[in-house]
């Protein structure tokens, strides 16, 4: 299909608000662009100048029934950032055999273990669990790369993100 598009001289152009922090805003706009192109976001719902987003590995493409579906974001993030998370199932499976524990463990690059933030029993279907950077004893964690590990039942998911301070 055929969208429209921010022109070259359009006021649109970033000013739309500089924190995007729990607006809830999808990665990408209508077209398929990056939502948030040059550290601001345009007016709007398409970005000016943004390069297209196309992977076989996008968490937004639609997904094979019985998979984890994930993507944090802002992503690279400072102070902190939200990993928004599907569990497969139907409402009707919930805390019956076959449904399990839902866990989301943060690890830095060696493989240790930096924080926990979710360890609990979930629903199937979709949620959001923050992460502030912190490790588990409280303490601010340094910039870097980090990755998480979803795991519900028999299912996992993985993924990575940026800190930067």
């Amino acid at each position: 299909p055929e969208y429209l598009h921010l022109g070259t001289g359009s006021p649109c152009i970033n000013t739309g608000t500089p924190d995007t922090l729990g607006l809830d805003l999808p990665p990408y706009d209508l077209a398929g662009n990056w939502r948030i192109w040059n550290d601001r976001i345009d007016m709007g719902c398409f970005e000016y100048d943004s390069v297209p987003w196309v992977a076989n590995d996008d968490p937004y493409a639609p997904s094979l029934p019985g998979q984890i579906t994930a993507i944090n974001y802002p992503n690279p993030f400072n102070p902190e950032t939200t990993i928004s998370f599907a569990i497969p199932g139907n409402e009707l499976s919930f805390g019956k055999p076959g449904s399990g524990k839902t866990t989301i463990n943060i690890y830095n690059l060696k493989g240790q273990l930096v924080r926990q933030l979710v360890d609990s029993y979930l629903a199937p279907g979709s949620h959001k669990a923050n992460w502030d950077g912190r490790n588990d004893g409280g303490s601010i964690v340094a910039s870097g790369i980090y990755f998480y590990r979803i795991t519900s039942g028999q299912y996992a998911f993985s993924g990575k993100m940026i800190l930067a301070k």
